[in-house]
């Protein structure tokens, strides 16, 4: 069978478009859900979680506010201002997403660690799917994954033996 040189170009290049288009890292992350936040965070969830909401779940509150949300001092991540609410050696922050209130960006949580997170997050499909460079999966006792928050926001997930951090990013 003789194939016309233009087919074969053509069919080519489709090739090189499907191959290219399954490869973006940031496509197909799994959506954060609750049963993605292990029991300690829980009710709470990012993105959408305000200062009443966390303040309602910590037990012995130490709060940190920059000078934008009524606080002393400056308080900042990444160029934003920042609340911390710390319980113990658990922290939860907040900042502002576009309009609106601050809310619920990053919860840092001791005690819980990689074996909850790897039950859970580590082997969903996609969540290797992270936005840059960074090493992801397991990398001895730590690990890297993300998640799509409601926003459409990057959901880092990192822990170690007795850590889970959960960040949200613009970046996708």
């Amino acid at each position: 069978m003789m194939v016309r040189r233009g087919m074969a170009r053509a069919t080519q290049l489709g090739l090189v478009v499907a191959m290219v288009a399954g490869c973006g890292k940031g496509s197909s992350r799994p959506k954060l859900t609750a049963e993605l936040l292990p029991p300690a965070a829980q009710p709470l969830m990012l993105v959408t979680s305000g200062e009443a909401d966390v303040m309602a779940k910590v037990s012995a509150p130490e709060v940190t506010k920059d000078k934008a949300f009524g606080g002393e001092s400056s308080n900042t991540f990444n160029d934003h201002p920042l609340m911390t609410i710390k319980d113990g050696e658990s922290y939860y922050e907040l900042w502002t997403m576009g309009d609106g209130p601050p809310k619920l960006g990053r919860i840092s949580l001791r005690g819980e660690g990689c074996a909850w997170v790897n039950e859970h997050i580590a082997k969903l499909d996609g969540s290797r799917n992270c936005p840059g460079n960074r090493k992801t999966g397991p990398s001895g006792s730590t690990g890297y994954y993300c998640l799509t928050a409601d926003n459409g926001h990057v959901v880092h997930v990192e822990c170690s033996e007795h850590m889970i951090q959960y960040w949200v990013s613009d970046k996708s």
